[in-house]
Formats: C-alpha cells, structure tokens, sequence
C-alpha cells in the first residue's frame, strides 16, 4: 500500500459551497479561550493524498489528545469513506470537513489532532492558551 501524504487544517469553520469549493474561516494552530476549563468547536480538514477517486473505501477514526496525556474522550469522530460516487458526507474523496463539537479542555498546553486511516496514523499539534484581557 502506498504511504499517504496528509495535511490538518484547523479553523474556526469550514463551509463547503454548492460548487464544491471549500472556504476556510480563521485557520490557527492554536486556540484562545476566555475561560480554562471550556468546551470549543472548531473544525479540522483532513486532505489525503493517494486516494483513488471514487475506487477506494477508507476507514477514517480521528480524536483529541494533549501531548504527553490521554485523548479526550468526547473527541472521537468515526467514519467511513466509501467510492459511492453520490457521497455527499465529503468535499471530496480525499478531503474530509470534521467537525469537533465542545471538546472539553481542562488546561492550557499542547494537543494534538490525531487521525487514523485505515492502519496509518497522523499527527497535527496544535496549542490552547487562556486569553488575557487588554488594560485600557
């Protein structure tokens, strides 16, 4: 099998058009809260490389974890991408919107996105950090 290419992009959102084209709102590599510990939403776009369109079914498992820790268990998403051509769960079939909904935070650090394809598993860090309020 082919070692896939991949690459994470975090942002606030990430809204696909009727066209396919995908907008990509406020992309980061780290998350700013006014609260510690809070819930967040966020989205992650997942882009694979080596996939052979509409030919190939992957199974797709992605979580939070902090670096040095444990994955946060309200993390999880699961899914399956199938070579349906009517498929309309991605922008593509290499490319897949996640959407983590209130992931629990419990402190500042680093964490990373973790997304397993089939049996290769990849990586995207990323930081939360409590945002201090500005004296005026």
């Amino acid at each position: 099998m082919t070692k896939r290419n991949f690459q994470m992009i975090i942002a606030q959102s990430i809204e696909d058009s009727e066209d396919g084209v995908a907008t990509i709102k406020n992309p980061t590599l780290s998350l700013g809260m006014k609260y510690i510990p809070s819930n967040v939403t966020f989205d992650v776009m997942l882009i694979l490389d080596s996939v052979e369109i509409n030919k190939e079914s992957m199974h797709v498992k992605t979580w939070v974890e902090r670096i040095g820790g444990d994955a946060i268990q309200e993390s999880t998403i699961e899914f399956d991408i199938s070579n349906n051509p009517n498929d309309n769960q991605h922008l593509g079939s290499n490319i897949s919107r996640l959407q983590f909904i209130n992931v629990p935070f419990e402190q500042e650090g680093d964490y990373k996105i973790v997304a397993q394809v089939d049996e290769e598993t990849f990586g995207h860090n990323f930081r939360i950090f409590k945002l201090t309020p500005v004296n005026k």
